[in-house]
């Protein structure tokens, strides 16, 4: 399958984003709009993808996949990118995400209003930043898209792409829609809390459902995740079941104050992490990720290089023993409600540094 992005320059997101590609086995493929400016426009993704798909070896029925170029990473299979799209039945999928985008000309936009009753579904309005269809389908589109850029001065391929969904999609026998299930697809502007890193995956906890490219839309706040993402990506391509530990009111994080354990709502750098090594049984991670935690039997926790017996957490009915028996609430002392083992929150890795991931990494080598 063939992966399209339109960038310039090079930068170091983008070659993420073709590391995991290549991972996943498609085809990818950077284009570059013409001329010299220092930064590309909206419609100039159009314009440049549009260029290619005239191509001999592009036939009608390909699949071809597009995602935004420096903040998009993939993560899932070509094979069940591909599965996904061919059972929807559908022409072109868009990205869905939770806000629509540019905001409306007037109270009564015609095209806010046609998303806002789309789908119940929180990602339900349309984002160009992501899309897969067929080639002959897409290049229908972008014909349409760029004559109406002509006519009208619209240069955004955002409202350009809802313009087509709702006007001419039906037109030219095209099923156009957005993926408000997240499966092939993942937006994080909006919607971060709702994703969990899971066992080498990412899942949304709204809808149940794996995508396979993730999107850090929005505001940025959230693309340092990707780089993280690759990082163990690239590390343990079979995948490695990152843990959390919750508590009433947010998850268990290291207390650098006190030298012990504090409950926050929000995903810091100091989460507590935990790493599954069995089917009900995992290992926690020192304050600073250079080691593991050692329970001793008198309820105290000291650190240890190599996992032998003392280091390994066992999960009964939710709850958190160590191998002595003893509950891991008896080593929070300052911590009253009870704990358990949660998915990882995606928004952690926002807030993680290289140094902080490299720590990370070494340590879990030792496992």
């Amino acid at each position: 399958m063939l992966h399209v992005t339109v960038g310039h320059p090079r930068t170091l997101a983008m070659l993420d984003l073709q590391e995991s590609a290549e991972r996943a086995g498609l085809n990818f493929r950077a284009l570059r709009p013409a001329g010299e400016r220092e930064r590309i426009i909206f419609i100039d993704k159009y314009v440049t993808f549009a260029q290619i798909l005239n191509e001999p070896s592009i036939r009608p029925h390909d699949i071809i996949l597009f995602t935004d170029a420096y903040d998009t990473l993939v993560i899932g299979g070509a094979n069940e990118i591909g599965r996904a799209f061919l059972t929807s039945g559908d022409d072109i999928i868009f990205n869905g995400e939770t806000t629509f985008w540019p905001p409306a000309t007037s109270p009564d936009d015609p095209l806010q209003v046609y998303f806002d009753n789309y789908s119940d579904k929180t990602c339900r309005y349309l984002n160009s930043g992501c899309y897969i269809g067929y080639a002959g389908a897409i290049k229908k589109m972008l014909s349409e898209c760029l004559a109406w850029s002509q006519e009208d001065g619209d240069h955004d391929d955002q409202r350009l792409a809802c313009r087509f969904m709702i006007n001419a999609a039906e037109r030219h026998n095209l099923k156009v829609s957005v993926d408000v299930e997240c499966k092939i697809f993942g937006t994080l502007g909006g919607s971060l809390n709702f994703y969990h890193y899971s066992g080498g995956s990412v899942r949304n906890s709204q809808t149940g459902s794996w995508p396979s490219v993730i999107h850090a839309n929005g505001d940025k706040s959230s693309i340092g995740i990707l780089s993280v993402i690759n990082a163990i990506q690239r590390t343990y391509p079979e995948g490695i079941d990152l843990m959390a530990i919750k508590g009433q009111g947010g998850f268990l994080h290291n207390n650098f104050d006190t030298g012990g354990f504090i409950i926050r709502e929000k995903p810091s750098k100091d989460i507590c992490v935990a790493v599954r090594v069995g089917r009900d049984s995992i290992i926690l991670l020192s304050a600073d990720n250079t080691s593991l935690c050692s329970f001793h039997p008198n309820g105290h926790v000291s650190t240890a290089k190599w996992a032998k017996n003392w280091e390994k957490l066992n999960i009964v009915e939710e709850k958190i023993f160590t191998c002595h028996g003893n509950d891991l609430n008896n080593y929070t002392q300052e911590i009253n409600t009870p704990l358990r083992v949660c998915e990882f929150p995606l928004g952690a890795f926002a807030t993680w540094t290289t140094e902080h991931l490299c720590r990370l990494m070494v340590t879990l080598s030792s496992l």
